[in-house]
């Protein structure tokens, strides 16, 4: 896991580098080099240096407005350039490129630490039935906490509906291994009574309806140990307990 967090982090430094270089990108290699216009303060100089000189006799009064006009587009077309070089300043479309890759990578990140989450919660169901074999009521109880937990991480986001599904099989499935072996061998009841009480438990659960058959059921011949343990084990295994 340390290694996975470590090539994420490094992943996520060189897209961050490689973002700021594309902000700093200077218009003229956003562009390529290519296609370079003029600004509309070159293009009124250009034109004023091509303009024919003539020889007038105007006074100096009716000379100051034309001096003046060509300032004030000066000024106009200097905040313009200044504006378009600002803008095409930033490559957006190598901006979207970085953020989708930045983005891909998050997505790539939740989903294998959720899967690596599974694979340990996996590993901890088969320890938990390799462990308790010999003592299947230890191994239902670390089961049924085992289970809690994992419903806690499924709520707060931690495991898919998919990794539940499979977990969750995969616990009823030893859960009900060890329930059959606790009524085969951790009670002394006859054979009628235990094949009525493992017809109960087929899918590894007890019902209402089964509750309630159980309940009808005489188990006078068991002994006063051996039915107060049984009757602790159908309450508990009931379902909504």
């Amino acid at each position: 896991m340390k290694k996975q967090y470590l090539t994420f982090l490094v992943a996520l430094f060189i897209l961050s580098v490689i973002s700021i270089g594309v902000f700093a990108t200077p218009p003229e290699w956003a562009k390529g080099g290519k296609g370079k216009t003029k600004t509309p303060l070159q293009t009124i100089t250009a034109q004023t240096a091509t303009q024919p000189t003539t020889q007038t006799t105007t006074t100096t009064a009716t000379k100051t407005p034309q001096t003046t006009a060509p300032t004030q587009q000066q000024q106009t077309g200097a905040s313009n350039a200044t504006a378009t070089t600002a803008e095409e300043g930033i490559n957006w479309e190598a901006v979207s490129v970085v953020l989708v890759i930045i983005g891909a990578l998050i997505g790539w990140y939740v989903s294998r630490k959720m899967r690596s989450k599974s694979a340990f919660y996996l590993k901890e169901i088969d320890a938990i039935y390799k462990k308790h074999q010999e003592n299947p009521e230890a191994m239902d109880t670390a089961l049924s906490e085992l289970r809690e937990r994992i419903e806690r991480d499924f709520e707060s986001g931690k495991i898919t509906d998919q990794a539940i599904a499979l977990l969750e099989a995969r616990i009823d499935k030893y859960t009900k291994m060890a329930r059959m072996d606790t009524i085969s061998t951790g009670l002394r009841l006859p054979k009628t009574t235990k094949r009525q009480i493992k017809e109960m438990l087929e899918d590894g659960i007890i019902s209402e309806e089964e509750y309630e058959r159980f309940a009808d059921m005489d188990l006078t011949h068991l002994s006063q140990k051996d039915y107060e343990k049984l009757t602790r084990l159908m309450q508990k295994w009931k379902i909504g307990k």
